[in-house]
């Protein structure tokens, strides 16, 4: 049976423009077969300039630009996919972390958070949701499970 890691984090980002090319840098560098060896490498030992990648590639990016009111800019930024071979759902709560953190404190780009989750389902080790507001990262442990390949499981109930 694989290991699979499942991840939905997403950003609603308000202020200044973001160019195409600098969500990269917000968010991190997306890997796969075709990368080159150091960055294939760099994103599975966590490397914060790097998604959290998995044996078979990173995580993917998609950035919906809503419209621009009174030269307010906002921005929906979906992080999601599934990792194999990918087994401490912790490190892609510090990846989520340092980049809220990052859009928070790095306000020289004039952007700011105005809320993120991130929802982590691993096979193995259950799941994870991951919030920051105002500043701060909570985390929600759901009780863990053994579950089939593709993911399914029975046992969602909240730990206490």
């Amino acid at each position: 049976m694989s290991n699979w890691t499942h991840v939905l984090a997403t950003f609603e980002i308000g202020g200044g423009e973001v160019r195409d090319d600098e969500w990269e840098t917000i968010v991190g560098k997306v890997t796969g077969p075709e990368s080159n060896e150091y960055d294939r490498r760099m994103a599975l030992l966590g490397d914060r300039r790097y998604l959290p990648a998995g044996s078979e590639g990173s995580l993917n990016v998609d950035v919906a630009k809503c419209p621009v009111v009174d030269g307010f800019h906002k921005y929906i930024v979906v992080v999601h996919g599934g990792l194999r071979g990918h087994e401490d759902p912790e490190r892609i709560v510090d990846w989520f972390s340092s980049v809220c953190n990052g859009i928070n404190y790095g306000r020289d780009r004039g952007i700011g958070l105005a809320q993120a989750v991130c929802d982590i389902e691993n096979v193995l080790n259950g799941r994870l949701v991951a919030r920051f507001d105002s500043c701060e990262c909570t985390v929600e442990r759901l009780n863990a499970y053994v579950g089939d390949d593709n993911g399914h499981n029975d046992n969602n109930d909240k730990e206490t």
